[in-house]
Protein backbone atom coordinates (compact mmCIF):
# COMPACT_ATOMS: atom_id res chain seq x y z
CA UNK A 1 0.00 0.00 0.00
CA UNK A 2 2.79 2.37 0.78
CA UNK A 3 4.96 1.56 -2.24
CA UNK A 4 3.21 3.79 -5.04
CA UNK A 5 3.44 6.58 -2.58
CA UNK A 6 7.15 6.07 -1.98
CA UNK A 7 7.93 5.80 -5.40
CA UNK A 8 6.40 8.74 -6.14
CA UNK A 9 8.32 11.08 -3.80
CA UNK A 10 11.19 12.42 -4.94
CA UNK A 11 14.40 11.01 -3.15
CA UNK A 12 12.92 7.37 -4.11
CA UNK A 13 15.63 7.05 -5.98
CA UNK A 14 17.76 7.07 -3.65
CA UNK A 15 16.73 3.64 -1.99
CA UNK A 16 19.19 2.12 -4.37
CA UNK A 17 22.19 3.71 -1.48
CA UNK A 18 20.94 -0.20 0.42
CA UNK A 19 21.21 -2.31 -2.19
CA UNK A 20 24.85 -3.17 -1.29
CA UNK A 21 24.31 -2.97 2.41
CA UNK A 22 24.70 -6.64 4.16
CA UNK A 23 21.39 -8.70 6.16
CA UNK A 24 23.40 -7.93 9.17
CA UNK A 25 23.75 -6.13 12.15
CA UNK A 26 26.05 -3.25 12.23
CA UNK A 27 25.58 0.37 11.96
CA UNK A 28 24.75 2.90 9.20
CA UNK A 29 26.22 6.03 8.56
CA UNK A 30 24.46 8.63 6.30
CA UNK A 31 26.78 11.29 4.00
CA UNK A 32 25.97 14.12 3.23
CA UNK A 33 27.53 15.86 -0.43
CA UNK A 34 30.33 17.17 1.21
CA UNK A 35 31.25 13.58 2.86
CA UNK A 36 29.83 14.59 6.01
CA UNK A 37 28.20 12.03 8.20
CA UNK A 38 24.74 13.81 9.70
CA UNK A 39 23.24 10.85 10.95
CA UNK A 40 24.59 7.37 12.44
CA UNK A 41 22.06 4.35 13.36
CA UNK A 42 22.27 0.66 14.36
CA UNK A 43 20.18 -2.40 12.92
CA UNK A 44 19.56 -5.60 13.61
CA UNK A 45 19.50 -5.80 9.46
CA UNK A 46 21.66 -2.88 7.67
CA UNK A 47 19.90 -3.33 4.35
CA UNK A 48 16.07 -3.80 5.54
CA UNK A 49 16.55 -0.39 8.05
CA UNK A 50 18.08 1.72 5.88
CA UNK A 51 15.23 1.16 2.98
CA UNK A 52 12.38 1.33 5.56
CA UNK A 53 13.27 5.11 5.33
CA UNK A 54 11.96 5.40 1.96
CA UNK A 55 8.45 3.42 3.19
CA UNK A 56 6.14 5.00 5.32
CA UNK A 57 8.46 7.42 7.36
CA UNK A 58 6.40 10.60 7.57
CA UNK A 59 8.81 12.51 10.23
CA UNK A 60 9.92 15.64 8.74
CA UNK A 61 13.32 15.02 10.09
CA UNK A 62 13.60 12.11 7.88
CA UNK A 63 12.37 13.89 5.02
CA UNK A 64 15.11 16.09 5.90
CA UNK A 65 17.57 13.80 5.87
CA UNK A 66 16.96 12.02 2.51
CA UNK A 67 17.17 15.29 0.97
CA UNK A 68 20.43 15.49 2.26
CA UNK A 69 21.81 12.10 1.57
CA UNK A 70 24.15 11.63 -0.94
CA UNK A 71 26.23 8.31 0.21
CA UNK A 72 25.82 5.62 3.01
CA UNK A 73 28.86 4.00 5.06
CA UNK A 74 28.32 1.09 7.04
CA UNK A 75 29.67 -1.41 9.72
CA UNK A 76 29.00 -4.63 10.48
CA UNK A 77 28.96 -5.78 13.79
CA UNK A 78 29.13 -9.40 15.21
CA UNK A 79 26.14 -8.82 18.07
CA UNK A 80 23.42 -6.40 18.48
CA UNK A 81 25.15 -5.64 21.57
CA UNK A 82 28.57 -4.54 19.43
CA UNK A 83 26.06 -2.52 17.22
CA UNK A 84 24.81 -0.06 20.05
CA UNK A 85 28.20 0.12 21.46
CA UNK A 86 29.80 1.07 17.58
CA UNK A 87 27.05 3.71 17.65
CA UNK A 88 27.61 5.66 20.44
CA UNK A 89 31.41 5.55 19.82
CA UNK A 90 30.90 6.83 16.41
CA UNK A 91 28.14 9.72 17.69
CA UNK A 92 31.20 10.57 19.92
CA UNK A 93 33.56 10.91 17.40
CA UNK A 94 31.58 12.18 14.42
CA UNK A 95 28.72 14.33 16.54
CA UNK A 96 26.56 13.75 14.03
CA UNK A 97 23.87 16.90 13.71
CA UNK A 98 20.67 14.85 13.32
CA UNK A 99 21.53 12.12 16.34
CA UNK A 100 20.57 15.00 19.21
CA UNK A 101 19.14 12.16 21.22
CA UNK A 102 22.88 10.18 21.87
CA UNK A 103 25.05 13.19 21.13
CA UNK A 104 27.33 13.14 24.20
CA UNK A 105 26.73 16.90 25.52
CA UNK A 106 29.61 19.56 25.45
CA UNK A 107 29.90 20.66 29.01
CA UNK A 108 28.77 17.37 31.47
CA UNK A 109 28.68 18.12 35.03
CA UNK A 110 29.93 16.34 38.26
CA UNK A 111 28.41 16.97 41.65
CA UNK A 112 31.72 16.69 44.00
CA UNK A 113 31.66 16.58 47.87
CA UNK A 114 34.65 19.11 49.32
CA UNK A 115 37.40 17.83 51.34
CA UNK A 116 37.24 20.63 53.95
CA UNK A 117 36.53 21.21 57.24
CA UNK A 118 32.72 21.33 56.78
CA UNK A 119 32.31 19.80 53.33
CA UNK A 120 29.16 20.53 51.24
CA UNK A 121 28.39 19.60 47.31
CA UNK A 122 29.37 22.01 44.19
CA UNK A 123 28.94 21.41 40.48
CA UNK A 124 32.27 20.82 38.18
CA UNK A 125 32.97 20.68 35.13
CA UNK A 126 36.06 18.04 35.84
CA UNK A 127 35.66 14.88 37.64
CA UNK A 128 39.68 15.33 39.26
CA UNK A 129 40.99 17.78 41.59
CA UNK A 130 40.04 15.92 44.57
CA UNK A 131 37.08 15.58 46.71
CA UNK A 132 35.67 13.42 48.92
CA UNK A 133 33.80 11.73 46.53
CA UNK A 134 31.97 12.22 43.06
CA UNK A 135 28.73 11.57 41.04
CA UNK A 136 28.15 11.84 37.52
CA UNK A 137 28.72 12.82 35.02
CA UNK A 138 25.43 14.48 33.93
CA UNK A 139 24.66 16.00 30.93
CA UNK A 140 23.84 19.75 31.77
CA UNK A 141 24.50 22.01 34.95
CA UNK A 142 20.54 21.39 35.70
CA UNK A 143 20.72 17.97 35.88
CA UNK A 144 23.32 17.83 38.23
CA UNK A 145 21.42 20.78 40.35
CA UNK A 146 18.34 18.37 40.43
CA UNK A 147 20.73 15.74 42.21
CA UNK A 148 22.35 18.65 44.64
CA UNK A 149 18.48 19.45 45.56
CA UNK A 150 17.52 15.98 46.30
CA UNK A 151 20.15 15.78 48.41
CA UNK A 152 19.77 19.04 50.56
CA UNK A 153 16.11 17.51 50.85
CA UNK A 154 17.46 14.43 52.29
CA UNK A 155 20.33 15.05 54.97
CA UNK A 156 21.14 18.67 56.28
CA UNK A 157 24.50 19.14 54.66
CA UNK A 158 26.03 22.92 54.47
CA UNK A 159 24.59 24.99 51.47
CA UNK A 160 26.35 27.74 51.84
CA UNK A 161 30.12 29.14 50.95
CA UNK A 162 30.88 31.45 53.38
CA UNK A 163 33.87 31.10 55.39
CA UNK A 164 33.59 29.42 58.84
CA UNK A 165 33.61 31.94 61.37
CA UNK A 166 33.33 34.76 59.05
CA UNK A 167 29.49 36.39 59.66
CA UNK A 168 27.80 37.49 62.74
CA UNK A 169 24.30 35.10 61.51
CA UNK A 170 24.09 31.74 59.67
CA UNK A 171 22.82 31.35 56.25
CA UNK A 172 19.12 31.60 54.87
CA UNK A 173 18.80 27.73 54.62
CA UNK A 174 20.05 27.63 58.28
CA UNK A 175 17.44 29.49 59.92
CA UNK A 176 14.78 27.76 58.34
CA UNK A 177 16.27 24.70 59.54
CA UNK A 178 16.78 23.08 56.17
CA UNK A 179 20.95 23.18 56.72
CA UNK A 180 23.70 23.19 59.24
CA UNK A 181 25.54 26.56 58.81
CA UNK A 182 29.01 26.98 60.26
CA UNK A 183 29.78 30.86 58.70
CA UNK A 184 28.64 32.37 62.76
CA UNK A 185 31.08 30.12 64.50
CA UNK A 186 28.97 28.09 66.51
CA UNK A 187 29.44 24.78 64.52
CA UNK A 188 31.82 22.48 65.45
CA UNK A 189 33.58 19.75 62.79
CA UNK A 190 32.20 17.00 65.51
CA UNK A 191 28.75 18.29 65.21
CA UNK A 192 29.27 18.48 61.65
CA UNK A 193 31.01 14.93 60.85
CA UNK A 194 27.65 12.80 61.45
CA UNK A 195 25.59 15.02 58.78
CA UNK A 196 28.88 14.26 56.64
CA UNK A 197 29.03 10.18 57.31
CA UNK A 198 25.81 9.72 57.00
CA UNK A 199 26.01 11.44 53.02
CA UNK A 200 28.94 9.47 52.10
CA UNK A 201 27.08 6.02 53.72
CA UNK A 202 24.30 6.70 51.64
CA UNK A 203 25.98 7.54 48.10
CA UNK A 204 28.12 4.42 49.08
CA UNK A 205 26.94 1.45 50.88
CA UNK A 206 23.16 2.45 51.71
CA UNK A 207 21.22 4.24 49.64
CA UNK A 208 18.30 4.20 51.58
CA UNK A 209 19.14 6.29 53.63
CA UNK A 210 19.06 9.09 51.16
CA UNK A 211 16.14 8.14 49.32
CA UNK A 212 13.90 7.31 52.18
CA UNK A 213 13.56 10.48 53.30
CA UNK A 214 12.79 12.08 50.03
CA UNK A 215 9.82 9.62 49.54
CA UNK A 216 8.98 10.43 52.72
CA UNK A 217 8.22 13.51 51.73
CA UNK A 218 6.62 12.95 48.62
CA UNK A 219 3.95 11.12 50.44
CA UNK A 220 3.67 13.90 52.94
CA UNK A 221 3.33 16.35 50.12
CA UNK A 222 0.76 14.51 48.52
CA UNK A 223 -1.16 13.42 51.36
CA UNK A 224 -1.22 17.23 52.20
CA UNK A 225 -2.59 17.55 48.55
CA UNK A 226 0.12 19.89 47.03
CA UNK A 227 0.76 17.91 44.10
CA UNK A 228 2.79 20.18 42.49
CA UNK A 229 5.37 20.40 44.62
CA UNK A 230 5.58 16.23 45.34
CA UNK A 231 5.63 16.01 41.95
CA UNK A 232 8.74 17.64 42.33
CA UNK A 233 10.27 15.78 44.91
CA UNK A 234 9.56 12.75 42.90
CA UNK A 235 11.52 13.88 40.15
CA UNK A 236 14.60 14.73 42.42
CA UNK A 237 14.15 11.27 44.22
CA UNK A 238 14.34 9.84 40.44
CA UNK A 239 17.19 11.75 39.05
CA UNK A 240 19.06 10.70 42.31
CA UNK A 241 17.97 6.83 42.43
CA UNK A 242 19.32 7.28 38.53
CA UNK A 243 23.08 8.86 39.66
CA UNK A 244 23.27 6.61 42.24
CA UNK A 245 22.66 3.02 40.46
CA UNK A 246 25.04 4.42 37.84
CA UNK A 247 27.25 5.26 40.39
CA UNK A 248 27.33 1.67 41.95
CA UNK A 249 27.05 -0.33 38.32
CA UNK A 250 30.10 1.94 37.15
CA UNK A 251 32.51 0.67 40.11
CA UNK A 252 30.85 -2.86 39.87
CA UNK A 253 32.28 -2.84 36.25
CA UNK A 254 35.58 -1.38 37.60
CA UNK A 255 36.02 -4.01 40.22
CA UNK A 256 35.09 -6.72 37.63
CA UNK A 257 37.94 -6.21 35.97
CA UNK A 258 38.18 -8.42 32.87
CA UNK A 259 35.06 -10.38 32.18
CA UNK A 260 33.53 -12.38 29.36
CA UNK A 261 29.39 -13.13 29.67
CA UNK A 262 27.87 -14.85 27.02
CA UNK A 263 24.14 -15.12 26.35
CA UNK A 264 21.49 -17.62 25.93
CA UNK A 265 21.85 -17.63 22.13
CA UNK A 266 25.39 -18.03 21.63
CA UNK A 267 26.68 -14.04 21.38
CA UNK A 268 28.58 -13.04 23.76
CA UNK A 269 30.92 -10.07 24.54
CA UNK A 270 34.39 -9.42 26.53
CA UNK A 271 34.37 -5.93 28.74
CA UNK A 272 37.26 -4.44 30.54
CA UNK A 273 36.21 -2.20 33.07
CA UNK A 274 33.06 -1.10 31.46
CA UNK A 275 33.94 -0.95 27.81
CA UNK A 276 34.09 -3.43 25.09
CA UNK A 277 37.12 -5.03 23.42
CA UNK A 278 35.36 -7.80 21.67
CA UNK A 279 31.88 -9.70 20.54
CA UNK A 280 31.17 -12.91 18.83
CA UNK A 281 28.58 -14.85 17.48
CA UNK A 282 29.19 -18.18 17.08
CA UNK A 283 30.31 -19.44 20.32
CA UNK A 284 34.06 -19.14 19.90
CA UNK A 285 35.22 -16.92 23.03
CA UNK A 286 38.37 -15.15 22.83
CA UNK A 287 40.86 -15.98 25.40
CA UNK A 288 40.64 -14.52 28.83
CA UNK A 289 43.99 -12.53 29.58
CA UNK A 290 45.45 -13.13 33.08
CA UNK A 291 45.77 -10.01 34.70
CA UNK A 292 45.87 -8.93 38.21
CA UNK A 293 42.27 -8.35 39.80
CA UNK A 294 41.94 -4.54 40.40
CA UNK A 295 42.26 -2.75 43.49
CA UNK A 296 40.06 0.20 45.28
CA UNK A 297 43.54 2.30 44.22
CA UNK A 298 43.05 1.26 40.57
CA UNK A 299 39.31 1.70 40.45
CA UNK A 300 38.29 4.91 38.63
CA UNK A 301 35.65 6.17 41.24
CA UNK A 302 33.36 7.64 38.33
CA UNK A 303 33.71 8.18 34.23
CA UNK A 304 36.14 10.52 33.04
CA UNK A 305 33.35 11.30 30.07
CA UNK A 306 30.03 11.28 29.61
CA UNK A 307 30.94 8.51 26.66
CA UNK A 308 32.35 6.13 29.73
CA UNK A 309 29.28 6.19 31.68
CA UNK A 310 27.06 5.67 28.51
CA UNK A 311 29.04 2.72 27.40
CA UNK A 312 28.79 0.96 30.44
CA UNK A 313 25.31 1.31 31.42
CA UNK A 314 24.78 0.08 27.66
CA UNK A 315 26.81 -3.16 28.60
CA UNK A 316 25.60 -3.41 32.37
CA UNK A 317 22.06 -3.27 30.83
CA UNK A 318 22.82 -6.51 28.71
CA UNK A 319 24.66 -8.26 31.48
CA UNK A 320 21.51 -8.09 33.61
CA UNK A 321 19.08 -8.50 30.97
CA UNK A 322 18.27 -12.25 32.12
CA UNK A 323 19.29 -13.72 28.98
CA UNK A 324 23.46 -13.50 29.63
CA UNK A 325 25.18 -16.11 32.02
CA UNK A 326 28.83 -14.30 33.44
CA UNK A 327 31.48 -17.02 32.15
CA UNK A 328 34.06 -15.60 34.10
CA UNK A 329 35.75 -12.43 35.50
CA UNK A 330 39.81 -11.66 36.73
CA UNK A 331 37.78 -9.75 39.61
CA UNK A 332 34.32 -9.88 42.03
CA UNK A 333 31.43 -8.42 39.71
CA UNK A 334 28.91 -7.83 42.27
CA UNK A 335 26.21 -5.06 43.67
CA UNK A 336 25.58 -5.00 47.73
CA UNK A 337 21.96 -6.30 48.02
CA UNK A 338 19.78 -3.02 50.03
CA UNK A 339 16.20 -1.97 50.02
CA UNK A 340 16.03 0.31 48.43
CA UNK A 341 12.77 3.47 48.87
CA UNK A 342 10.64 3.22 46.01
CA UNK A 343 8.15 5.50 45.21
CA UNK A 344 4.07 4.64 43.43
CA UNK A 345 3.15 7.26 40.83
CA UNK A 346 1.48 10.45 41.22
CA UNK A 347 -0.22 11.90 38.93
CA UNK A 348 0.64 16.03 38.64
Amino acid sequence: LTLPTARGSADYRKIDLADSLPRAPGVYLMKDRDGKVFYIGKAKNLRTRVRSYFYGDTRRRVAQMLRELVDIDHRVCETELEAEVTELRLIGAHRPRHNRRLRPPKSPHWVRLTDEAFPRLSMVRNPGGGGLLTIGPFSSQRSARVVVEAIWDAVPIRRCTHRPGSRPSRCGAAQMGLALCPADGSLTEADYRPVVDSLIAGIEREPELLLEPLAQRVADLARDRRFEEAGWARDRHDSLSRALSRRRTWLALQHGGLVRAEATDGTGALVERGKMLAAWADGTRPPLVAATPPDDLDVDPVPATMADASEAHLIWKWLTSGDVRLVDATGPLHLPLRRVATLDRIEV
